[in-house]
């Protein structure tokens, strides 16, 4: 192992050529030719041969996204033969035996000259190999990650300059990016930040080895060999104590939200118990990724909702050695008309399948923790914006204005805990949610208590950590628990009072904890993000609503070139020339998706629907066992997951109400969610945009009419298919029935279009739920249904032949009354055709 002296700051020299000492203009406003090759140049002195040095890169991300993300740490070392200086990588926790000695080759810089002892190294020279290496370890990834090396072909010094004893660099280059099967390759263009510091071991801190994600999960640093014996060691991250841990927050965040972005860093102190982190103002003269600084940046970037962290750590060790967290301005969703503005903009980029924002070039690993993303994390926007429509009409002194500001601020708070949480060295722990002591029946009036009076209970749990991926409604309820200052979440005391203590993982009481990678199985369905409540299936039921009731607010939004009451100011369309609007032209142009609208609504049933099926598990039921379960605990597992899928879908009405009754439709040919979203529609029209003319009104409802006769069908259609698949996990009282219901209302309901007249004068009626998407008939896959055996045994099957029986009888005698006293040859072409594909239709339920 290479033996560390104490060194003083690296001697910088900068000659900066032709443009002077300190050129701050534009790149692109200077000429290329204007620079020396010996732009600029380091110091090296000789005596630091074969000493460590601790070199950190850093990459900006190009357009549109300039982000940065710290990349791995290196150790190197310098060596001088001749006129060129040699940087090794230090090979120390790298190799399994010492016994043959190597190098590892990263760059040479030539010699400019050498005055009193110190090298002078062209750096940009010597730099022609980018190496690419994310900063953190997961050992539950899988294999690790490679490094990746890419070749620099064009090179620009910006700057070089010194901090503390660290040199900083910034270099913008240009670099061949192979193809790979994800992208075509290319040569890009990229920031690198470059900080080289003398490398000395902290004797304070001290190692933990990882938990490898049992019971609590932190990031990691790459494994850590010890030679002669090849045996490893993965270090998490984590700060050490003992020196002051200071988050400089950039000087762009707005006013309204720096007290919030204080409290989500200084909750942490909470779950310490003791002061640990401070916040400080960056200074003016330094940025994002340079040595010495633990920042949080604020983007201003609105049409763009993520935020993430990013840490660095020393490789031996694990201990953090700098951290940034990146937030995008539409976190700061600063009030109701601001809110509404966004969900505007979300609408109109709805009509398209959404895009993932892309933050770096392609193939290149990422360092980012996490990807916090505001508009899956806000799907619930229009349920509250509908909630404040409500309660405002309700009561005039409400304010939705301050009540919206509270409660982005409160979801700043929590989203700045998180990413600081991550930070700290904490992995994502997906089961939070399962720790709450608020009842289904019960969220509601909670919330609207928080968002009306700000009232929160002391004893009221709404989770269990900040690391979880929480819809907006519970991640603004956490941080108002930050904000009144409640008691620290329980699994983050408990993550970090193992990581930062001596204390063993047997000792560890904490909360159900599952990660990315647990989720990424699919095994669990309480493991999951953007889910809510103690009971998963009775938080999938509220998200449901939430999703009939946010689609419904989303079509009363559409309007709003009618005008909005002042109290719901929603942004109009803007007009090239006049602002008058003629209200029938534009309810006209209004486009809507009703395929495309089902498809996203039957998607977020399907998570509540999926919950039921055989092979659910949930991680709540499975650990009341063994962690290693034998084949003796398996019967009695299996039974305990059926009793809690049965108890719980009684709670939320009955599986066979969610699967079948809420799909079929009423004497009025609604089905009771079209009869939901419709009335919800009416009540927010009126509330958005108080009384309209009745010719505008009765506009708006043809319009919509026909919106819902199409969604409606298409709903019907698309549950169909998939429960067809379904293989349930109990026996639901009242199916088969049910599914007899279904079939008849949709298969023979007649409508007033007339298909033709038999010989014997009986008039052939289209059935009212004659409806094709594509090649999918909605009344041939319903009566497929009375088919299904959704994995039961021949008892059910037996229920179903008399369901099959009954449905059978019904199409029996429509076809008697069509060839009464007749027969299908006496049928003209037309209707002998309709009445083969009837006939096809039912034959298989005889």
């Amino acid at each position: 192992m290479h033996l560390l002296k104490s060194l003083g700051p690296i001697l910088l020299a900068l000659n900066l050529m032709a443009c002077g000492s300190n050129n701050n203009e534009s790149l692109k406003t200077m000429r290329p030719d204007a620079f020396s090759e010996d732009k600029a140049q380091l110091g090296l002195p000789q005596t630091v041969s074969g000493k460590l040095f601790l070199l950190g890169v850093a990459t900006i991300d190009g357009a549109p996204t300039p982000a940065g993300s710290g990349l791995a740490n290196k150790l190197v070392f310098f060596e001088k033969k001749k006129h060129i200086v040699y940087m090794f990588e230090s090979l120390d926790g790298k190799l399994s035996t010492d016994s043959i000695k190597t190098k590892k080759l990263l760059a040479e810089f030539p010699v400019i000259r050498s005055i009193g002892g110190v090298d002078q190294i062209d750096f940009k020279r010597g730099m022609k190999l980018f190496f690419n290496l994310r900063s953190m370890y997961a050992s539950d990834g899988g294999s690790a990650p490679t490094e990746k090396v890419l070749k620099v072909t064009n090179s620009y010094i910006d700057e070089i300059k010194m901090r503390g004893n660290s040199t900083y660099i910034r270099q913008i280059v240009r670099l061949d990016v192979p193809a790979t099967a994800r992208s075509a390759g290319g040569n890009e263009s990229i920031e690198l930040r470059y900080t080289l510091t003398p490398y000395q071991p902290n004797p304070e801190f001290k190692l933990k080895k990882s938990s490898l994600m049992k019971k609590v999960g932190y990031f990691e640093t790459y494994p850590v060999l010890e030679a002669g014996s090849g045996k490893s060691v993965t270090p998490i991250m984590k700060f050490d104590l003992s020196k002051p841990i200071t988050y400089s927050l950039t000087r762009n965040i707005p006013d309204q939200f720096k007290q919030a972005v204080k409290d989500g860093v200084l909750y942490w102190n909470r779950v310490f118990g003791r002061e640990v982190l401070k916040v400080a103002l960056l200074p003016e003269d330094a940025s994002v990724h340079e040595p010495g600084f633990n920042v949080v940046q604020w983007l201003h970037w609105d049409t763009a909702g993520f935020a993430y962290a990013n840490m660095v750590a020393d490789p031996l060790t694990g201990e953090t050695l700098q951290s940034h967290v990146y937030m995008t301005s539409v976190f700061g969703l600063g009030g109701i008309r601001r809110a509404r503005t966004y969900y505007q903009r979300y609408l109109a980029n709805s009509k398209e399948e959404p895009k993932k924002i892309e933050l770096g070039m392609k193939d290149f690993q990422s360092s980012k923790l996490c990807a916090y993303d505001y508009s899956r994390s806000m799907k619930d926007l229009g349920s509250i914006l509908a909630t404040v429509d409500k309660m405002t009409s309700q009561n005039k002194d409400l304010n939705p204005e301050t009540l919206f500001k509270r409660f982005a601020e409160d979801y700043v708070r929590q989203v700045v805990a998180h990413e600081v949480g991550h930070t700290l060295g904490l992995r994502h722990n997906f089961a939070g949610s399962l720790h709450t002591n608020i009842a289904a029946s019960q969220f509601e009036e909670v919330f609207q208590r928080y968002f009306y009076n700000d009232e929160i209970a002391a004893d009221t749990i709404f989770g269990a950590t900040v690391m979880d991926y929480t819809p907006g409604k519970t991640a603004s309820l956490l941080g108002a628990t930050i904000r009144h200052g409640l008691k620290p979440l329980a699994y983050d005391s408990a993550a970090i009072e193992w990581g930062y203590t001596d204390k063993k993982l047997k000792d560890v009481e904490a909360p159900l904890f599952c990660t990315d990678s647990h989720r990424g199985k699919g095994t669990f369905h309480d493991c999951k993000i953007w889910d809510r409540l103690t009971n998963s299936v009775e938080g999938a039921k509220l998200d449901w609503d939430d999703a009939l009731s946010g689609h419904s607010f989303k079509l009363a939004s559409l309007f709003a070139f009618l005008g909005p009451k002042e109290d719901f100011q929603t942004p109009k369309p803007e007009l090239e020339e006049s602002t008058e609007v003629d209200p029938f032209e534009a309810i006209k142009k209004i486009r809507l998706f009703p395929k495309k609208d089902a498809a996203a609504l039957i998607k977020e049933f399907k998570a509540l629907a999926d919950m039921g099926n055989v092979k659910t598990e949930f991680l709540s039921v499975r650990n009341l066992f063994p962690s290693d379960l034998s084949v003796m605990e398996t019967p009695d597992y299996k039974k305990q997951t059926k009793a809690f899928k049965s108890e719980s879908f009684l709670k939320v009405g009955g599986l066979t109400k969610l699967l079948v009754g809420d799909f079929t439709p009423g004497s009025d040919n609604r089905t009771p969610l079209r009869i939901m979203m419709e009335e919800t529609f009416k009540v927010n029209f009126a509330k958005i945009y108080g009384e309209v003319s009745v010719d505008v009104m009765t506009a708006v409802t043809k319009k919509m009419t026909a919106y819902f006769n199409y969604l409606d069908r298409e709903l019907i259609l698309l549950n169909a298919v998939t429960l067809a698949k379904t293989k349930l996990a109990f026996r639901p009282e009242g199916l088969p029935m049910a599914i007899k219901d279904l079939v008849l209302k949709t298969s023979f309901e007649s409508s007033n279009v007339v298909v033709g007249t038999a010989t014997n004068g009986f008039e052939i009626r289209l059935p009212q739920f004659s409806y094709y998407s594509g090649a999918l008939g909605l009344r041939k896959k319903v009566a497929e249904l009375a088919k299904s055996t959704f994995g039961f045994t021949t008892s059910f099957n037996r229920q179903m032949a008399e369901v099959k029986t009954e449905i059978y009888k019904q199409h029996k005698s429509w076809l008697d009354s069509v060839l009464k006293e007749s027969s299908m040859n006496a049928l003209d072409d037309e209707l002998f055709d309709y009445v083969t594909t009837e006939k096809a239709r039912f034959s298989g339920l005889k």
